[in-house]
């Protein structure tokens, strides 16, 4: 009678140790991808911080300097194909604590800049 009971715990043992695992490797895997997915999205944006000079200078005698992603139309549309790409791809891993909106935005939504 000890030995079936001393086997029966084992097994219960055996069995909740290996659904934690399970549990565990699953959870490994859901913050693998959210952190490639904000990696990728922080990659992205780090490249609008890349400058390049214009070869100007403006009244203060400060160098022109614009983004290199804005450098032309060819540099924008591949930038902006990468990082669409980027930010898309992870979107269902990048997540944000539910929050409420500021109500004075509501109202500023569809009026135009004058």
């Amino acid at each position: 009678m000890g030995s079936r009971g001393t086997g029966l715990i084992s097994l219960v043992g055996a069995w909740l140790l290996q659904r934690q695992d399970h549990s565990l490797k699953l959870w490994e895997k859901i913050i693998e991808r959210r952190i490639h997915a904000h990696d990728s999205l922080l990659n992205a944006a780090m490249e609008m911080r890349g400058m390049v000079a214009l070869g100007y200078v403006d009244a203060n005698v400060d160098p022109l300097r614009v983004t290199y992603a804005l450098l032309s139309k060819a540099h924008f549309e591949d930038f902006f194909a990468r990082f669409t790409g980027a930010s898309l791809s992870g979107s269902a891993w990048q997540t944000i604590a539910p929050g409420h909106e500021d109500a004075s935005r509501d109202g500023e939504m569809g009026r135009e800049l004058t």
